[in-house]
């Protein structure tokens, strides 16, 4: 991945619990993180979400941006990225 792309480092950190995550969020100590939805935390809501280039049907992609938000609204696109799940069958 990091060869993808050149000069980003990536350094993933495991944790065991939502509120482990959601700290490392609030605190910068982590820029990313990949969370079941609904975490609860309205503070998320307005975050981009980032989505990945596979040819999907709408119900699908509006069920990985958990739209509709509880208040109506679309969840903010963040940018399409490639993902290595191409060949998984989905």
């Amino acid at each position: 991945m990091e060869s993808a792309v050149p000069g980003v480092a990536i350094e993933l950190i495991t944790v065991s619990t939502l509120p482990e995550e959601l700290g490392l969020l609030r605190s910068g100590d982590a820029d990313v993180c990949f969370l079941w939805l609904p975490v609860g935390a309205a503070g998320l809501a307005d975050e981009p979400v980032i989505i990945p280039e596979v040819v999907v049907s709408d119900d699908v992609l509006r069920h990985w941006l958990a739209e509709p938000r509880p208040d109506g609204r679309q969840a903010p696109r963040g940018p399409s990225v490639r993902c290595g799940c191409h060949n998984v069958g989905l």
